[in-house]
């Protein structure tokens, strides 16, 4: 989600470890849905004093079953739609 990493450590936690450190130059979130990029980084963006980078998935959905992704049919748009948000 946009609120933690995906064991369940929460973001506050992370950027507190991380704030003041002089060897992290940023702080990024990949492997992320397309619809949860923009709240990360707000929220991220909210907490974090270093340039923030996303390096999300695809768009495609994972079936854990047949172990395929599918295509979700531009139903959160595509990369190119939402980067200008997200650089905001």
């Amino acid at each position: 989600d946009n609120q933690h990493l995906s064991d369940g450590t929460p973001l506050t936690e992370v950027v507190s470890a991380l704030r003041g450190n002089p060897q992290v130059l940023a702080i990024g979130i990949n492997c992320i849905a397309l619809d949860k990029v923009a709240p990360a980084l707000r929220q991220l963006n909210a907490l974090a004093d270093k340039p923030l980078l996303v390096y999300p998935n695809s768009g495609e959905h994972y079936d854990a079953v047949s172990k395929t992704w599918h295509a979700c049919d531009g139903e959160h748009g595509s990369l190119a739609d939402q980067a200008a948000e997200w650089r905001a």
